[in-house]
């Protein structure tokens, strides 16, 4: 999960210290070939838990089945402490961003300089499908082994709005199976969570989806967009706008102000 977004995207586990100011230093194979960029360490704790953890919030870890596309925890967000922050009892554990993500970056910041249009998304939400019993409710044959995923949300503005619906049991995405657990495989012996596949697609590319709908086989070709969340995750690391106005202070709206709203 990338501490700056809360999305799970491609990363490489190094054995290194990162500590402030150590992040964005280029990470460098045996042959001196920079293949990714140093950027947060280890930590057991989702985004989410780490805002609550600087807001001296109760942790609450029964945890929830659902995640997004990519694997990241979206009901939350991190807008305070630093993006090195790790556990305590783990040292040398840091991840990079990989060179494959960074060559999609760079080739963003070239065609639309700071306004980036980032990553495509899916914009979906989904549950794990490993109970045999729940993958029968949605009309997978036994014979079609541990696969697919149930989907619980879908982004009213991301790629797949329109096309995939709450329900659906999602088995394949550009002729990859998807595992129950959400992942598929990249290469042999590697395997990633789906959402990748459209995550460095090209923008404006379709791909394919097989899903299971009402136990009926459904085959999609989706349109890959770079949709921003109507309510962004984030604000950035350069602190929050405001403006105050007779006595009252207005601030962006944002993922973490809406965790934590308490109405009256």
């Amino acid at each position: 999960e990338y501490t700056h977004s809360g999305r799970g995207l491609l990363s490489m586990q190094v054995d290194a210290a990162i500590n402030s100011g150590g992040w964005g230093a280029p990470v460098l194979d045996g042959l001196g070939r920079c293949v990714g960029m140093a950027f947060q360490k280890y930590s057991s704790q989702t985004w989410m838990e780490r805002y609550d953890e600087s807001m001296g919030i109760a942790i609450d870890d029964s945890g929830s089945d659902d995640d997004d596309e990519d694997g990241g925890d979206t009901s939350g967000g991190s807008a305070h402490g630093s993006f090195d922050s790790g556990d305590d009892d783990v040292e040398n554990i840091a991840y990079c961003v990989p060179a494959l993500v960074l060559q999609r970056v760079m080739a963003d910041y070239a065609q639309n300089g700071a306004n980036l249009a980032g990553l495509p998304l899916l914009g979906l939400r989904w549950q794990r499908a490993e109970s045999a019993a729940m993958r029968a409710a949605l009309g997978q044959a036994p014979e079609a082994g541990n696969t697919g995923v149930l989907v619980t949300g879908v982004d009213p503005n991301a790629s797949c709005a329109g096309a995939v619906r709450p329900g659906d049991l999602l088995v394949e995405i550009a002729g990859r199976r998807i595992a129950s657990d959400g992942s598929a495989e990249l290469r042999p012996g590697q395997r990633v969570l789906f959402g990748h596949f459209a995550n460095l697609a090209e923008a404006g590319s379709a791909v394919h989806l097989v899903l299971l709908r009402d136990g009926k086989r459904v085959d999609l070709d989706v349109t890959l967009c770079c949709s921003a969340p109507l309510v962004p995750t984030s604000l950035g690391t350069s602190g929050y706008d405001y403006v105050i106005v007779a006595g009252l202070a207005f601030a962006p709206f944002s993922v973490p102000f809406l965790y934590d709203f308490d109405p009256p």
